[in-house]
């Protein structure tokens, strides 16, 4: 196992121990109502649904279905007051808690809500019932699995976690996740994380046989120009005398990459120049991973232009689970009369990541919730990847390869020409390719639509059918002139929240035509002079004028690349 995995093996009862401590009650219930206590045991139904089926919800009281408990996520509630389990780890942002499979927790006599949940691929199960005081509730819940992602060869994971490491071996269960990097620098903040950073989850219990990896050594940098996450790093990034406007993001991308490839960087006062090409080199056999964390931070066209960006999120940590967070917050904004309402900044996020497609960057999808930040569950945003077998650092590889696709619900199956997600197709010139995209989209909830793009545009779409809205199923041909992009996207309906799934690009190169979007190109040529021009208007807020220039040169060095690209094409010049 690379990277000096340890192996972990806990028992579930050891699991609840690390967390959280335990406490007598989690709310004090007047005495004039009384309580009870309530104690639930959730295991594993012995009945497989078929995928995507029209039956009724499978999650049923069934104490009989299986034998050994099973970890799951759980929000409790009375007279709209979040109950927790104690000992058990919370999330108090999304008014819920990670438990081992079975809790006892006291109540109040009153209505009782209880939901349990363990990530998309099981079914829901929700319960309303009443407790008398002075009484024992037992409940019995039995969750059943919709769809066996890793047996399809498939696996899930999350690429923004701000939870506590010695939460993670639960947390990685109860959502049933394949793979969890946590943040454990942002900023200022950071969570102790010693030696070895990846860890390997294994222990008894049902369920357990299923990979599942965290790492520990992974920073966010987010000050005024966005975010950017790194991964996998063999140590923290540390610049000296780093504030909100200075430097910039690519010097951290720069000193993560560095610390892979062993490069040498004078990180001593900051106020080095980082090159005149402000290009990055990272080798494909490097583990470092560098994601874009948003498509619409105002930084994001300079760490496009400028440096290796492996992956980018697109179903990001404003898709959450109870609604929406439909702000670009400090980033840069969208027009609100062209992307209008939750479903407009969905696709203010799509159209902005097919820009940076469209303009030649091959760039995979990804995934992230901002558990213990924001208000999403670990695993609520994923990216799953497809592989032959399994390994962390294959996991990785495969991501960056693009055989993946990014939801926070539906599950999309697609291939171009029988390939996978992230296949490069090579045409000859005045040939047009010829090709057939078939997909599947499935999903516990019902569809609203499966849609084939095509260098930014919808060239298809597809309804479920009447007597299953779980599931969408088409075949649509394609013949392409020019080196382009082909993707495929599906959505749920956009009520209270936009869910959705999009696979990695497929690339199609014509004749070794590069791919072309003067006018994306000069979208991006504008947002710099904004950017260049914000900059000078805060100019004081510098700490020295070398920091400002530097500054400023970075963001106009990146300004150059997008003006090539807006410029006349190689055969317009010809002729």
């Amino acid at each position: 196992m690379t990277h000096g995995a340890s192996r972990l093996r806990h028992s579930l009862v050891s699991l609840l121990l690390i967390t959280i401590p335990l406490t007598s009650r989690t709310l004090a219930f007047g005495a004039d109502k009384g309580s009870a206590t309530l104690q639930v045991t959730v295991t594993a139904s012995d009945q497989q649904q078929k995928p995507a089926s029209s039956s009724p919800q499978s999650a049923i009281r069934n104490p009989n279905s299986a034998i050994e408990p099973l970890p799951c996520r759980v929000q409790l509630s009375a007279n709209d007051k979040p109950i927790y389990a104690p000992g058990c780890p919370r999330w108090e942002r999304d008014a819920d808690f990670c438990c081992d499979g079975k809790f006892t927790v006291e109540v109040p006599a009153a209505k009782i809500e209880l939901l349990v949940e363990r990530g998309p691929e099981w079914e829901s199960h929700r319960e309303t019932f009443e407790v008398a005081a002075a009484t024992t509730r037992t409940v019995a819940v039995a969750l059943s699995r919709w769809i066996d992602m890793n047996a399809r060869g498939w696996y899930g994971g999350d690429l923004h976690v701000h939870r506590p490491p010695a939460d993670m071996p639960l947390l990685l269960r109860a959502e049933d996740l394949n793979v969890a990097p946590v943040l454990t620098r942002w900023n200022e903040k950071k969570l102790d994380a010693p030696p070895p950073y990846l860890v390997e989850i294994h222990d008894s219990g049902a369920d357990s046989s299923r990979p599942r990896f965290f790492h520990t050594m992974n920073q966010e940098d987010e000050r005024n120009g966005g975010a950017i996450l790194m991964f996998n790093l063999p140590r923290p990034v540390v610049l000296k005398n780093v504030y909100r406007f200075w430097p910039t993001g690519m010097a951290f991308q720069r000193a993560a990459l560095a610390q892979e490839v062993g490069q040498v960087a004078n990180l001593s006062n900051g106020e080095q120049s980082h090159g005149a090409s402000g290009q990055v080199a990272n080798p494909s056999h490097s583990l470092v991973h560098i994601e874009q964390e948003k498509p619409f931070w105002w930084e994001a066209p300079v760490n496009i232009a400028l440096g290796k960006i492996s992956t980018m999120e697109i179903v990001h940590n404003h898709f959450q689970r109870r609604g929406m967070m439909e702000d670009e917050a400090w980033g840069h904004p969208r027009d609100r009369e062209e992307y209008a309402g939750p479903a407009g900044f969905c696709f203010y996020t799509l159209d902005l990541y097919y820009r940076y497609l469209n303009l030649g960057w091959d760039i995979p999808a990804s995934a992230g919730s901002a558990s213990g930040v924001l208000a999403n569950p670990v695993g609520y945003n994923r990216v799953y990847v497809q592989m032959d077998r399994f390994s962390y650092d294959g996991w990785f590889e495969a991501l960056r390869a693009g055989r993946s696709f990014a939801t926070n619900g539906p599950m999309l199956f697609v291939t171009v020409n029988g390939q996978p997600a992230g296949t490069h197709f090579d045409a000859k010139a005045g040939q047009p390719f010829e090709a057939v995209v078939r997909l599947e989209a499935l999903s516990r909830e019902p569809l609203d639509s499966a849609q084939v793009v095509v260098g930014g545009k919808v060239v298809a779409t597809f309804r479920p059918a009447d007597d299953n809205r779980k599931r969408v199923a088409a075949e649509h041909p394609l013949s392409l002139a020019r080196s382009t992009w082909i993707a495929v996207r599906v959505f749920e309906k956009f009520e209270p929240t936009v869910r959705f799934a999009h696979t990695s690009p497929f690339y199609v190169t014509i004749g070794g035509e590069k791919r072309r979007d003067p006018k994306a190109a000069q979208s991006f040529v504008q947002w710099m002079d904004d950017l260049i021009a914000d900059t000078e208007r805060i100019r004081e807020r510098f700490q020295t004028a070398a920091q400002l220039a530097e500054t400023l040169e970075t963001y106009k060095q990146a300004r150059e690349v997008y003006a090539k690209l807006a410029g006349p094409s190689p055969s317009t010049q010809e002729k």
